[in-house]
C-alpha cells in the first residue's frame, strides 16, 4: 500500500515536481494526489500557467537581480 501525500506536502513539492526535480517516488505520489484533489490540481494548474508566461518569468529574475545588486552595495 502507498503512502497517500498530505496537501500540504504535495504543494511543498510541486516547485520541484513542475521543474522534473522529485524522484520516481515523490513524481508518482504527487500525481495520485493531483488526480485525487482539485484544490492542489488547480494550484498546480495556476504555476504551470505562470511559469509558461516568459515576461513574468523575465520580470522575476529582473526583480532578484536588482534586489542582488541592491545588496552588493549595501555591503561595499
Amino acid at each position: 500500500m502507498k503512502y497517500e501525500l498530505p496537501c500540504d506536502i504535495v504543494k511543498d513539492l510541486l516547485p520541484n515536481y513542475i521543474d522534473g526535480l522529485t524522484n520516481d517516488s515523490s513524481t508518482e505520489s504527487v500525481e495520485a494526489h493531483l488526480k485525487q484533489c482539485d484544490v492542489c490540481k488547480e494550484q498546480y494548474e495556476t504555476m504551470i500557467k505562470d511559469y509558461q508566461k516568459p515576461a513574468l518569468r523575465e520580470n522575476v529574475l529582473d526583480a532578484a537581480a536588482e534586489q542582488e545588486k541592491t545588496l552588493f552595495c549595501k555591503i561595499n
